[in-house]
C-alpha cells in the first residue's frame, strides 16, 4: 500500500470521528443545555397546603359558647360583625375517609330570619354541598371574610361559599342575592 492511500484512510477516519464529536456536542448543547432551569417554585408541582392543627375529636355534636366554638376550630371562625350568635355548635363529619370539623354559628336577625355561619376544615367538606342540593349561581363581587365568594342556590336557602387554604366558609341565609351579598360583606 502506498503511503498516500494510508494517509487518506486515516484522514477519512479522523474526519468521521470529528463529525461524530461535533454531532454529540451539538446534541448536548441543544437537548441538555437548552432546557430551562427549574426554580424551587417550579420544582414542586403544587403548593404545600397549610397544615392546620388537628382538633381533638368530638364524640357528638355539642352546643357551645362562641369562645368554646372558636377554641374547637383550628382557624378563625366565620361570624357576623357586630352581632352575637344565638347558638354555636361543633361537630365532626366523615366525608369519605376524611374527618371534617364543622362549627356552625346561628344568628337570628331583627326580622326573625336565621343566618348560619359555617366554618369547616379540611376542604373535603365541599363534597357534602352537592349532596345537600347546592349548585353554583351567577353573582358578581360577592365577598365573605374579605375573600372572593361563590353564590350557591338550592338546599332551601341562599349561600355564599369561600375557601381560605384548607378552611371552607359557608354563609347560609336569605335566597335574595342582594341581602346575601350585604351579609357576606358584614362577615369577619
Amino acid at each position: 500500500m502506498k503511503f498516500s492511500h494510508v494517509l487518506r484512510r486515516v484522514l477519512s477516519g479522523l474526519s468521521w470521528l470529528l463529525l461524530a464529536a461535533v454531532c454529540a456536542c451539538t446534541f448536548y448543547l441543544v437537548a441538555v443545555m437548552g432546557e430551562q432551569p427549574q426554580t424551587a417554585d417550579e420544582a414542586s408541582p403544587s403548593p404545600v397546603p397549610t397544615v392546620l392543627p388537628t382538633p381533638a375529636p368530638l364524640s357528638q355534636a355539642a352546643p357551645l359558647t362562641s369562645e368554646q366554638a372558636q377554641a374547637s376550630f383550628p382557624a378563625p371562625l366565620l361570624a357576623l360583625a357586630g352581632e352575637s350568635p344565638q347558638s354555636a355548635e361543633a361537630q365532626d363529619l366523615r366525608v369519605g375517609t376524611t374527618a371534617c370539623r364543622v362549627v356552625t354559628l346561628t344568628y337570628v336577625r331583627a326580622d326573625g330570619s336565621q343566618v348560619r355561619c359555617v366554618s369547616a376544615t379540611p376542604a373535603a367538606y365541599l363534597n357534602t354541598l352537592t349532596g345537600a342540593g347546592f349548585a353554583p349561581a351567577a353573582m358578581d363581587g360577592a365577598r365573605l371574610r374579605g375573600l372572593d365568594a361563590l353564590r350557591l342556590t338550592g338546599g332551601g336557602a341562599g349561600a355564599l361559599l369561600a375557601q381560605d387554604g384548607d378552611v371552607i366558609y359557608l354563609l347560609l341565609g336569605p335566597d335574595d342575592p342582594q341581602s346575601l351579598q350585604a351579609l357576606g360583606e358584614a362577615t369577619l
